[in-house]
């Protein structure tokens, strides 16, 4: 989880308006919090406001709680005693007009607050709440008094005060609670810490500064991300969300509305390709890039349910001599194992008989999918469609000018996890002499070469799942229970 810094550059403005990015997440027996966001931010150290009784240095300790916000990092722990700001972190950083400022907090009691502003205490911000009001203080005149939630539960929240042109608002957990006119000023160098006046003890991470308005949408994105990780959301939505990190244009995406939502993926230390990954497995599609090359995620309902997009002779002049179906046992899985993401649910399936005649061939899969079912309906699905032997063809080529104009355009239109249907395959051959497969990669070829068709194409192909292995119930399109089917048992 990124929770301060965007993913990607989002054309250079978010990422230009960032002051500093603090995780907090450094281990136990730390001496400084460093910046990561990237612009060279000094680091925070621990740091005693100085006319408080004793001058020494604050109780901050690093590595005191894991798991604050959806990441597996650590956070930093703050302490107050009722003289004053006894637990501040301060940078020494160069003065700079202040647009924004997130963080997560967790805290329990019946007052407390989080102050964040110079050393000196010349221009402040101050969030300080109590079991009914929520107050902000800047350059130590109040703006707002409200009747906000408190962020003093026990409980993880975020809270962020953005500069809104004239205005100043206050989100709690992605949503705006209060506003008032004014504005944040400049600050720095800058600390941050509990408000002083009470005993206060509270767990922060993921410090942000801005010094332009990053919108409220974005806000509540950095919400999400660090209490829910958007849980809940479909798979297709999670495939835009990351690529929209990768900076690829919406209108370069290609999803279908999909049945499958999505539990929180840590994305903490991974790619985005490898967490786009993740979602082709939960979606048990198909992720690529189209003849047009735009990303495209093919659902499980249109990949295995779609109809046959072309029809080819196995037994005529449309397939070359490289055409050799082959049955070795890279498409055939008699056990399986299954869990999901976050290790509570784990499932085995296997078809014995398959597993007695042909020896083990061995699937495993780790799906995000929220439903606790999925990973044994999953690795069912598998093991029932491929525990007898079925060939796969890794190179068959066709010579598209001798097909008629309807076939040259269907096999010149076709893509990755389109269906394939070969007809008047060999008799011994596996599955019959009719067999559909699914096409895994392509290559075009022109040539003037003598005694060779000037347009080939050469297909990868691997065999489709039957269709009578899988039932969709509720898909609108390729639901089997539509149009006032019915279902025995």
């Amino acid at each position: 989880m990124d929770c301060g810094t965007p993913a990607r550059d989002r054309g250079g403005e978010q990422r230009m308006s960032l002051i500093a990015y603090y995780k907090f997440s450094e281990p136990a027996e730390t001496t400084q919090a460093n910046d990561s966001s990237g612009t060279q931010a000094p680091p925070m150290r621990p740091w005693r406001y100085p006319d408080q009784p004793g001058g020494s240095a604050s109780t901050a300790v690093f590595g005191a709680a894991e798991g604050v916000t959806t990441d597996s990092l650590t956070a930093l722990q703050l302490a107050s005693t009722s003289g004053g700001y006894s637990a501040a972190l301060r940078a020494d950083a160069a003065p700079v007009a202040l647009k924004g400022l997130g963080v997560f907090v967790s805290a329990a009691g019946a007052e407390g607050g989080i102050v964040f502003g110079d050393q000196d205490l010349s221009n402040g911000l101050t969030v300080e709440w109590d079991n009914f009001f929520a107050e902000i203080t800047v350059n130590r005149g109040v703006l707002n008094l409200c009747t906000a939630p408190a962020p003093t539960d026990g409980a993880v929240h975020h809270v962020f005060v953005r500069q809104n042109g004239a205005t100043v608002e206050l989100y709690l957990d992605g949503a705006l609670v209060a506003s008032a006119a004014g504005a944040l000023g400049t600050v720095g160098p800058y600390f941050v810490g509990p408000a002083q006046g009470f005993p206060f003890t509270m767990t922060i991470c993921h410090l942000a500064l801005f010094d332009a308005d990053i919108g409220s949408a974005r806000i509540a994105e950095i919400a999400a991300a660090g209490l829910t990780g958007f849980a809940g959301e479909t798979t297709d939505a999670r495939l835009r969300r990351y690529a929209d990190m990768a900076g690829i244009p919406s209108d370069e995406i290609v999803t279908s509305t999909s049945r499958i939502t999505a539990a929180h993926i840590d994305s903490t230390e991974q790619g985005v390709l490898e967490l786009m990954r993740k979602v082709e497995t939960t979606e048990a599609g198909v992720l690529h890039d189209d003849r047009a090359g735009r990303l495209t995620l093919r659902n499980r309902d249109d990949r295995y349910q779609a109809p046959v997009a072309v029809t080819l002779n196995a037994a005529s002049q449309d397939v070359g001599i490289d055409f050799a179906p082959t049955v070795d046992g890279q498409s055939q899985y008699n056990i399986a194992d299954g869990r999901n993401i976050d290790g509570t649910v784990a499932a085995t399936y296997s078809d014995e008989a398959s597993r007695d005649e042909y020896g083990e061939h061995a699937y495993s899969v780790e799906t995000a999918a929220t439903d606790p079912g999925e990973p044994y309906q999953l690795i069912a699905a598998v093991v029932n469609a491929n525990s007898e032997p079925r060939p796969r063809v890794p190179s068959i080529t066709i010579a598209m000018s001798a097909l008629d104009t309807t076939t040259m355009q269907a096999v010149a239109g076709l893509d990755i996890g389109d269906k394939v249907r070969l007809i008047n395959m060999p008799t011994q051959t596996p599955g019959g002499s009719t067999v559909d497969f699914f096409v895994e990669g392509y290559a075009e070829k022109f040539t003037r070469r003598a005694g060779e068709d000037p347009w080939q194409i050469t297909l990868n192909l691997s065999p489709a799942w039957p269709l009578d292995s899988l039932f969709v119930l509720d898909d609108p399109v390729h639901g089997v229970l539509d149009a006032g089917n019915l279902l025995a048992l």
